[in-house]
């Protein structure tokens, strides 16, 4: 019994914490209003107030012009501005891909307009 207690309570956290990958750190909880603008929408979602939203993309065309409430945990994606060499005619070429800079995520946010 002390044996599956020992185990339950070394391997617990590590479950915790088995939902973030290695490029995104848990932050807070957050709670504003901002105006959507879909000129800010990206493959991932858009820029909100310095956040990252992950809204989809059908969604964001019915909110677009609309002042929206926005609740969800952020998360810390770190930036990855990786460097691949590409071949262009016997010639290497160096583009840089990924965000460079960290940014402020909400994956799964909840939103409600507040004003039309």
């Amino acid at each position: 019994m002390r044996i599956l207690v020992l185990t339950f309570l070394l391997i617990s956290p590590l479950v915790g914490f088995s939902q973030l990958n290695d490029s995104e750190i848990k932050i807070d909880s957050v709670k504003f209003q901002a105006k959507v603008d879909l000129k800010y929408a990206t493959k991932d979602g858009i820029y909100l107030d310095g956040y990252v939203v992950n809204i989809p993309y059908k969604d964001l065309i019915k909110l677009d012009g609309k002042t929206v409430e926005i609740n969800g945990v952020v998360f810390i994606k770190k930036g990855l501005g990786n460097i691949v060499e590409q071949n262009d005619n016997d010639e290497k070429t160096k583009i840089r891909q990924g965000r460079n800079q960290d940014i402020k995520y909400i994956e799964q946010p909840k939103y409600r307009i507040i004003k039309e």
